[in-house]
This record gives structure tokens, sequence and C-alpha cells, in this order.
């Protein structure tokens, strides 16, 4: 699937090339291919993605320091019970691009249907933000070398990939359209993400870092294209820690 979704970025670069030589409603073309690939690497950083960057960073430290009284412990007993059963591995499919895919591909199809320019940058967002989370996501894969709790030699745990593309899409859906799509792909990737830990692949901490990244990324490349061509939409995601003496939980807010 991966080499597949290689290919589509051919053609939607080729689109792109094409597309940037455009006049554009409002942006300007003030930056190169390059220069275009930094600002898109550092806009979870340089866009309002951080206020979901920095307090989900917190609680992913959280999650590692409290690894071996928590994370570790609870996952066990998640594989033993396997609360998903045989449902879990439709989560497995749907972390393997087949939104992405599909969302990008359907995109580009209405895009060579009708010339909508909408449809084809939403068809180049979702490949971003799937394409630079997952190179985020890999790099970490060999930089960390965690083992993966059903004991086999895959050092290839931490974060989970499967979750950072399925929140890849899910950002992606809830930033371009109506705010109940956004709550199923949301709810579709936290699917995906605890099949893993169903199915004894993740740890928790893994899954929460490959959300984080994926949503991020989304949420970034969002907003970075909207302001490059000079609108006022963005989009602000903020996460609040609540603790209290029976709970701790986080609060999210939306501003649209």
């Amino acid at each position: 699937m991966r080499i597949w979704f290689i290919s589509l970025f051919l053609v939607l670069f080729t689109y792109k090339s094409f597309a940037s030589q455009q006049p554009s409603d409002g942006g300007i073309q003030d930056e190169n291919f390059w220069q275009g690939v930094g600002r898109d690497l550092a806009s979870p950083v340089t866009t309002s993605a951080s206020e979901v960057l920095w307090p989900g960073l917190g609680v992913e430290s959280v999650l590692l320091l409290t690894q071996s009284q928590f994370s570790d412990k609870i996952q066990p007993q998640i594989a033993r019970e396997q609360p998903l059963g045989s449902t879990s591995n439709f989560g497995n499919i749907m972390g393997k691009l087949v939104p992405n895919a599909l969302y990008a591909g359907g995109m580009l199809g209405y895009y060579e249907w009708s010339g909508s320019s909408l449809a084809l940058r939403r068809a180049i967002l979702m490949f971003k933000a799937t394409l630079y989370a997952g190179l985020v996501t890999d790099s970490l894969k060999v930089i960390t070398r965690e083992r993966r709790p059903n004991g086999s030699s895959d050092l290839a745990s931490f974060p989970s990939g499967h979750t950072t593309v399925a929140f890849a899409f899910a950002s992606v859906v809830g930033a371009e359209h109506a705010w109940y799509y956004g709550v199923g792909a949301y709810a579709l990737a936290s699917f995906v993400g605890f099949s893993r830990m169903n199915d004894n692949k993740h740890y928790l901490h893994d899954v929460a870092a490959g959300a984080l990244i994926g949503t991020v990324y989304g949420l970034g490349l969002y907003n970075r294209d909207i302001e490059k061509n000079g609108s006022t939409k963005i989009h602000h995601v903020s996460l609040v820690p609540v603790v209290t003496p029976d709970v701790s939980y986080l609060d999210v807010s939306f501003d649209y």
C-alpha cells in the first residue's frame, strides 16, 4: 500500500507543479520547493497546531516517564482480553493508508472531472499530512528501536505507524469538512489506535505518540495552507489538562 501511495504522490506532485504556475486567488508564490518542504515540516511548531503539540508532548512525556508503572502494565491485560475481537482486523486495514489513499484519490478524481481547485488542494493536503507524519514516525522508529510488546524481534514499536496515518487522515477531514465528518474520522482513527493495542502490537505511549504526530501535521499543514493563501480561517484547538481527586483528563476545545 505504501508503494501505491508513493505512486499517487508522483501524480499529485505533477499537478502541484502545474498548479503552482497558475495565478492563485489570494496567495503569492513566495517560496521555492525546498523552502516549502522545510516550512511544511515545521508547521506543527510554527502554526496554531502548536496549541495541540505542546500539551500533547506533555502528556506523552508523562506516559513515557510512567511507562513501567502504567503503560507497560495495562498492555498485557488488553492483549489477553482482546476486547475488540476479530473486529481489530478492520482497524489494521484502516491503518494501512486505505482512508488516506481513498480520500486523496477521490479528491483528485473529482478535480479531474470538475476542475475544482478546492478538490486538488484537499488531495495534496491529505497526501502531505500523511507523508510528513509518516516520515517523522518512521524516523523515530529507527532512532528509538523499541521492541513490540508481543516480544517479536521487530524493533519498530514507537511510535505506532498505523495510528499516525489514521490521525493524519482524521485531522485533515476534521479541518476541511463539517464537524460530524470530523467526529467520524477521529472515531475511526481512535479505533485504529486501540486495535493496535488489542493485537499486542503497540503500547499506549506508542499509540499516543502516533496520534499526536498525525494530528499536528494535519492541522499544521492545513493552517499553513490557509495562511499562505491569505485567508483568516485558522483552526485553533486547545488541550487543557484537568486534574481532580477522582479523575484526570484532557479538556478539548475548538475555535473555528
